[in-house]
């Protein structure tokens, strides 16, 4: 071989591995930057709460099931791709504020809620809300053979839910302020 082709061709491999020795011992140094950042919370990263009103609710039976998604990713049906699920029992109906009361002297039928939920410590972000009324208890949302809510449900936004579940960007919605409440209508089949 060429005496001047295996020294380029050293000088080309010994370059290399030096640029990537240096490449990853930059990726290591800006990994432990980047942990020792996130481990100290600012003023910036504050969160908040979002309560969750639910109405319309038919009776004070069984739970009411929620789940927070921060992106589209499974919303509304896959629990693991919600950020929170929860099913919270309706054992006792909850006192009406005055707000609710105003609610309900102006409106034609019964818009106070029945039931409260509040998630806590959010990032401030949009998020969208599903939930249902799980009668028996068994933290699912039971459909009829045809693949129908045989419970009722409801979504942030009052998401319609035509020939399907409702979709992410109907339901979506901002949480900024420190205290968030929505208001969900429960529907029934």
């Amino acid at each position: 071989m060429n005496r001047q082709f295996m020294w380029q061709f050293t000088l080309g491999l010994f370059l290399l591995v030096g640029m990537g020795s240096l490449y990853g011992a930059n990726q290591a140094i800006a990994q432990v930057e980047t942990q020792e950042i996130e481990a100290q919370p600012t003023e910036a990263q504050s969160t908040t709460t979002l309560t969750v009103e639910v109405a319309n609710l038919r009776n004070q039976e069984g739970n009411v099931c929620l789940k927070l998604f921060s992106s589209g990713d499974g919303f509304p049906n896959d629990d693991d791709s919600a950020l929170e699920r929860t099913c919270v029992a309706i054992d006792q109906p909850i006192e009406p504020t005055e707000a609710d009361e105003l609610a309900i002297d102006a409106a034609s039928e019964n818009t106070a809620p029945l039931f409260r939920y509040t998630f806590e410590n959010l990032a401030v972000g949009n998020y969208a809300v599903a939930i249902y009324h799980d009668r028996n208890r068994d933290e699912r949302l039971n459909r009829t053979l045809f693949g129908i809510p045989a419970e009722g449900y409801g979504f942030s936004n009052d998401a319609p839910a035509n020939f399907g579940p409702a979709k992410f960007d109907d339901a979506v919605f901002a949480v900024e302020e420190p205290n968030r409440t929505i208001q969900i209508r429960m529907r029934y089949p």
